[in-house]
């Protein structure tokens, strides 16, 4: 009955339809329809279907630069039937996962008829056959980060052995908290811990938890952060399977160790984390060395630096007495040589005999001196007996000797001039008259003797 009264509303709803038609189609000959009839009338049984939960098998999935994602879903008895759908951006968003070919899932959705005239089923939900919706996640988002090397154990750093401070995020209200507190003071009371308190379940726990390890490494107050958070079943741990969470842990510039969970729990927090611990008080353990431990290994190596020191001083202190006596016999041999050396060249002083030696050289240069005296007083007669011969040979020939016999010496007063010959004095000349002793001046006056010597 109910399929008979939906035939029957589908049927009013078409003579609805006809008693709207224009006038234009009075042309058409009886019983027919324009295509956009019956595209309205098959749009009308179609969405008659209305919310449906449709079972089939994802295929032939394409995404378009929207964001939309559009695929088929294939009959699991008829291979050949396959229902386009849907999933609008917004919902493509909220899924958690990806939809790949392949896919057992439920679709909840509207059937319609789409602008090409096909069945189009829009989609609201996804849900999974066989596989959870967390764990087809998981794995996708494994294999994303997994091959981008986020993984690798070489981009994982070591953590500080003692670091200055320990970076704690966690919620402040579960029993990790506490846990992890007293394992760190109970290994080392003085460390300083900074604890940034978040969610760690629910929607908003991500962002959360990704703020709050940015806040701590960028504080620069940490060497090492703990991402902790306590036991609980696999939902509860959602928050850290979150690829926002990844990015922040792989973000930081210090090492950060993961401890989620139980032992059995593998988060993808775990897994990019520079170091997994099974628990969070593990991750305490891993965080810090105990103190106690320190001072008792620093106490046996200060023990044995001192025996080592000791033996190495007692080693010392025998290889410097050993190097003593030895420089002491070098030095004895030394001086030994060095006085065997002494007599030998005293004996060889005294068979030169230097007194005899220097009264020979003292005769020698005696003689010498004689020798050059004698030389030097010759030479000096020679000298002087050739000075004398030189100036008697100039006073015969000097001027004022001639003059003392009687001669003089007449010049012109005008220029100097010494006169020879008459000519050169005319009349009215002054000259100057040299004698022996003195001179005279006169003016020449009357004839010149005609008798000169000829030229």
């Amino acid at each position: 009955m109910a399929s008979r009264k939906r035939s029957l509303d589908l049927v009013e709803g078409s003579a609805a339809i006809e008693a709207t038609r224009p006038a234009s189609a009075e042309r058409r000959q009886p019983g027919t329809l324009t295509p956009s009839e019956v595209l309205r009338r098959a749009r009308a049984n179609v969405e008659h279907i209305g919310l449906c939960l449709v079972q089939g098998e994802v295929a032939e999935v394409r995404n378009h630069r929207n964001g939309h994602l559009f695929f088929k879903l294939l009959d699991l008895d008829d291979r050949s039937a396959g229902l386009p759908c849907v999933l609008w951006a917004r919902d493509v968003k909220r899924l958690g996962f990806t939809i790949e070919d392949g896919l057992a899932v439920v679709l909840d959705g509207k059937v319609g008829l789409n602008d090409y005239a096909s069945v189009q089923l829009t989609v609201r939900e996804v849900q999974l056959v066989g596989q959870g919706a967390h764990e087809l996640a998981f794995r996708q988002l494994k294999e994303r980060l997994e091959k981008e090397g986020l993984f690798a154990p070489e981009r994982k750093r070591k953590p500080p052995f003692l670091p200055r401070a320990v970076g704690l995020v966690t919620s402040k209200q579960g029993a990790a908290i506490n846990d992890v507190l007293v394992r760190l003071f109970e290994r080392f009371p003085a460390m300083p811990v900074l604890v940034a308190p978040t969610l760690v379940q629910g929607e908003a726990a991500p962002a959360e938890i990704a703020a709050a390890l940015t806040r701590l490494d960028g504080s620069g107050r940490v060497d090492v952060i703990l991402l902790v958070r306590g036991g609980g079943a696999r939902e509860d741990l959602l928050a850290f399977d979150d690829e926002r969470v990844a990015r922040a842990i792989v973000a930081c510039r210090v090492p950060v160790i993961a401890g989620v969970g139980h032992e059995d729990d593998v988060t993808i927090a775990d897994l990019v984390a520079d170091l997994r611990a099974a628990t969070p008080t593990h991750a305490a353990e891993l965080a810090v060395p105990r103190l106690a431990e320190l001072r008792r290994t620093l106490d046996e190596r200060v023990r044995r630096m001192h025996g080592r020191a000791t033996h190495a001083l007692t080693g010392r202190r025998m290889q410097t007495q050993a190097l003593t006596r030895r420089l002491e016999q070098a030095a004895a041999r030394r001086r030994k040589g060095h006085a065997d050396r002494v007599r030998a060249l005293e004996a060889r002083l005294r068979a030169l005999a230097p007194g005899r030696v220097l009264r020979e050289q003292g005769a020698r240069l005696a003689k010498l001196e004689a020798r050059l005296r004698r030389a030097i007083e010759s030479a000096t007669q020679a000298r002087a007996q050739r000075l004398s011969l030189l100036a008697a040979r100039l006073e015969a020939m000097s001027p004022l000797t001639v003059l003392g016999r009687g001669y003089a010496i007449a010049t012109r007063v005008d220029d100097g001039r010494v006169l020879t010959v008459a000519r050169d004095a005319p009349p009215a000349t002054e000259i100057e008259v040299r004698l022996a002793h003195g001179s005279l001046r006169a003016r020449v006056h009357g004839e010149h003797d005609r008798d000169e010597p000829a030229r």
